[in-house]
Parts: structure tokens; C-alpha cells; sequence
């Protein structure tokens, strides 16, 4: 919703930067703004980048068909660098080009476990490990990847964290780890 170099804009904005009309307004009545951006439901990086995908494990409910690897949205692993780098780029882009008093970032998660290169390699060099075949609670090397996997979520939200502030010190930041557990 801003006029981006490392996206595309939304088309029905029509080149309109409705955050640099929206955000003096707001705050010239009193009122704080906080920023939105979702982390791995990302629908134009999906669609543009296939490599960025998660590759889903199972396809239990017909999750994988269609356009996007879930119902409404494209799921995009945070563990690729080239979307890491993407999300980096974004938030370098419009932190300092809008003055939002915080950040919420929605869907800091993982929705399905994935199967790209990237979590397989990372797996492999911090464990020695691959990623279970089988969802198995009991199973010590299931606990092991599961643990991977909420340590590599907590940095990711920590990287976007520390980017943010990094930007803009004063700003709030909140994340959406709904199903963090």
C-alpha cells in the first residue's frame, strides 16, 4: 500500500501513496498508527518467487492445491535467504519513509511444517539431522526438529525485531505468534 521499489504496489491504488495522505491525518487528530506487515503470508512474493515457498509436508486437507499452499494465502519459508533478504528490504523501505509510532507483524509462524532445501540443509548443519518422515511426539529426533523450528521462528521474529529498531528506535514492535505453541 505505498509506492514500493522491492514489491509491487497495489494496483487498485493506482500510484496513490494513501499512507503518506492517511498517516498526517491520523496523528494530527491525536491518534498513534501502528504499521502492518505480514511476515510469511505473503501473497506477491508467493506468486513472484516460487523458490520462497514453503514446500508443505502433507497435503492431509488439500492444502497444497490450487495457487497458494493454503486456503487464502501464499506461505513463503522464513529460512530462505532470498525472502529473508526480501522482508528486510521492505521493512528498510518504509520505516523510514512513514512516520508509524509501532509495527505489528502478523503471522510470525510456522503454518505447516516445510520441507524446502533450506529447512532440510538448516536441520542438517545445526543437528547433523533430517526432518522426520512421521509427526511423532514421542520421537526424540521429532522433539529435536520441533525445537529447530521454534528456535528458528524466535530468530526470524528477533532479525525483523532488531531491523525495525534498527530504523526507527522509538517504535513499538508486537508480532503475531498465535500458534507459536
Amino acid at each position: 500500500y505505498w509506492p514500493t521499489q522491492t514489491g509491487k504496489m497495489h494496483a487498485g491504488l493506482a500510484g496513490r501513496d494513501v499512507l503518506a495522505e492517511s498517516l498526517p491525518m491520523l496523528h494530527g487528530r491525536g491518534l498513534s498508527v501502528c504499521g502492518y506487515y505480514s511476515l510469511v503470508y505473503n501473497n506477491w512474493a508467493f506468486l513472484e518467487h516460487p523458490e520462497w515457498r514453503m514446500a508443505p509436508a502433507a497435503d492431509a486437507e488439500g492444502l497444497a492445491d490450487g495457487v497458494f499452499a493454503s486456503r487464502r494465502y501464499g506461505l513463503c519459508c522464513p529460512n530462505n535467504p532470498g525472502y529473508r533478504q526480501f522482508v528486510m528490504d521492505q521493512i528498510a523501505e518504509i520505516l523510514p519513509a512513514y512516520d508509524f509510532d509501532g509495527m505489528f507483524y502478523d503471522m510470525t509462524f510456522w503454518p505447516q511444517i516445510c520441507l524446502c532445501e533450506h529447512c532440510r540443509n538448516r536441520l542438517r548443519a545445526e543437528c547433523g539431522a533430517e526432518i522426520p518422515a512421521t509427526i511423532d511426539w514421542f520421537d526424540e529426533s521429532f522433539c529435536a526438529f520441533q525445537a529447530a523450528r521454534e528456535r528458528w521462528i524466535a530468530e526470524f521474529a528477533m532479525a525483523v525485531t532488531g531491523h525495525t529498531k534498527a530504523r526507527k528506535p522509538g517504535v513499538s514492535v508486537a508480532h503475531n505468534c498465535a500458534t507459536l505453541m
